[in-house]
């Protein structure tokens, strides 16, 4: 199986690089750079997946040129665009059927899967990845904490403290997730990849009241029961996936009526768990 992706929408990206996750033969394009004709010719894919960036008129095009190509459309459809067999959207249709599409989609491909290493083991790392200024000064109680408690700063934001260790690869971050007993994710922006990447990871916006602080009294508290005892993280692993692009996967070969490949994306989604 061969399917066409256009790759400005988020949503789109994260299918695609599920599917490659999966084997399947998944080709990205931008439509703005070229034609769906003749993005379409040089792939002949089985499924074309656009939305609302997608030229409207070259789609209909398509379908004068190709009566049998399948649409899929992710977002919010609209008459200017051909009646896709399926839409990923919020939104149900008369006309076709749809399935719900998370507001975000989580690529399963920045998660990373590392080793423990006796050389960058630490109690508890942060992140600073995405922290501006005005972040960092409405936080500074829960910065404040994590300084108290010896907590290791690594990420392309400088923080001006001892503990700030650098900027580190994406090899190195993945032992040093791997070696921390807990990971704070303070923005509340990581925690499915810091789960996903084996962390115990306690997050401002965790789904799971276990994993969560609202505050910094809540935040020692948590971190003082983790390093005492390690949690059993598989429920929030499985939330992590949920709104995967290996889940609209599933999704879509449901639909389509092909178990075989349902069957291998469920073992694929079971390897992250």
């Amino acid at each position: 199986m061969k399917i066409l992706i256009e790759s400005r929408n988020n949503a789109s990206v994260a299918v695609h690089n599920a599917l490659v996750q999966g084997g399947v033969k998944s080709f990205l394009w931008d439509n703005s750079s070229a034609s769906i004709i003749d993005a379409y010719d040089q792939v002949k894919p089985d499924i074309v997946i656009i939305n609302n960036q997608c030229n409207p008129m070259q789609c209909k095009a398509l379908i004068e040129l190709e009566s049998r190509v399948n649409f899929i459309f992710i977002g919010e459809w609209n008459e200017a665009f051909p009646a896709p067999i399926l839409c990923l959207d919020q939104k149900v249709y008369q006309s076709f059927p749809s399935v719900p599409l998370p507001t975000s989609v989580f690529d399963t491909s920045s998660v990373l899967r590392g080793f423990f290493d006796p050389k960058t083991a630490c109690e508890i790392s942060v992140f600073t990845d995405g922290m501006t200024e005005e972040f960092i000064n409405l936080h500074i109680d829960i910065i404040n904490l994590l300084i108290t408690k010896n907590a290791r700063f690594f990420g392309s934001v400088g923080l001006p403290v001892p503990n700030y260790l650098g900027d580190v690869s994406t090899g190195l971050r993945s032992k040093i997730i791997a070696s921390s007993d807990v990971c704070v994710d303070v923005l509340g922006s990581s925690w499915e990849v810091l789960a996903l990447s084996g962390a115990v990871v306690l997050s401002k916006d965790s789904p799971i009241e276990e994993f969560s602080f609202k505050d910094a009294e809540e935040l020692g508290s948590k971190i003082e029961g983790f390093l005492e005892s390690r949690p059993n993280t598989s429920n929030l692993k499985i939330l992590s996936m949920e709104r995967s692009g290996i889940d609209i996967c599933i999704d879509i070969f449901r639909f389509l009526k092909m178990q075989n490949l349902v069957e291998h994306f469920i073992k694929v989604r079971q390897s992250f768990l």
